[in-house]
């Protein structure tokens, strides 16, 4: 197992110095169980001095771009099947997990706790 998972911050939302909040892509190969994991710890290495972050995982850029839109052609399924895993860091709130959410099939929903 690779000890990166790579990623590509596909969209800011916010990007203060206290608030991070990103979409990323993954490539939809890595989006199993053991490799969300990784990339859960990977993200909370990376982001460990952030004060509130909030990402949103997809494996997909057509559902990345659907998040938070009010579209007639908006693809509820399509949506739910690439939104994989999303992470959150708040110290105000002491408020730090990574959820992973794929098809039971695949593994089901996973929350991780971390410590702050």
């Amino acid at each position: 197992m690779p000890e990166n998972i790579e990623y590509e911050i596909y969209r800011r939302l916010d990007d203060t110095e206290k608030t991070k909040t990103y979409i990323i892509v993954i490539n939809s190969d890595i989006g199993r169980m053991e490799n969300l994991k990784l990339l859960g710890e990977n993200l909370k290495k990376e982001y460990m001095s952030t004060t509130i972050t909030n990402i949103f995982v997809y494996d997909d850029k057509l559902a990345a771009d659907m998040f938070r839109e009010d579209d007639e052609n908006f693809m509820p399924n399509f949506y739910d099947n690439h939104f994989v895993a999303s992470y959150c860091r708040n110290i105000y709130s002491k408020h730090h997990e990574f959820y992973i959410h794929l098809p039971k099939e695949e593994g089901g929903e996973l929350k991780i706790a971390y410590s702050i």
